[in-house]
């Protein structure tokens, strides 16, 4: 398996603790060859949900629209950050 990112998302409860952020910034330079950025979810800890949503809300449409048929998965938007700031309020 080859794996080359850019960037590396961090979310949930990880994401939510500073010193966890930091060993990982710490300990990842020293496995890949080039710089690479790691960033907190803006999704928080609201992350799971929006994903499952997501690949929910496809497999929803494959089964009533395109049931059999290769390349029917649908584009689910990126969820409103705001909306989800207002939940954690």
């Amino acid at each position: 398996m080859l794996i080359d990112p850019s960037e590396i998302v961090i979310g949930g409860s990880i994401g939510a603790r500073p010193e966890l952020l930091d060993r990982i910034r710490h300990f990842v330079p020293l496995c890949c060859s080039r710089p690479l950025e790691i960033t907190k979810s803006r999704l928080g800890d609201h992350a799971a949900l929006a994903g499952g949503a997501s690949v929910a809300l496809s497999r929803l449409h494959i089964s009533l629209f395109a049931e059999g048929q290769r390349g029917a998965e649908i584009k689910v938007p990126p969820p409103a950050i705001e909306n989800f700031k207002a939940v954690n309020s």
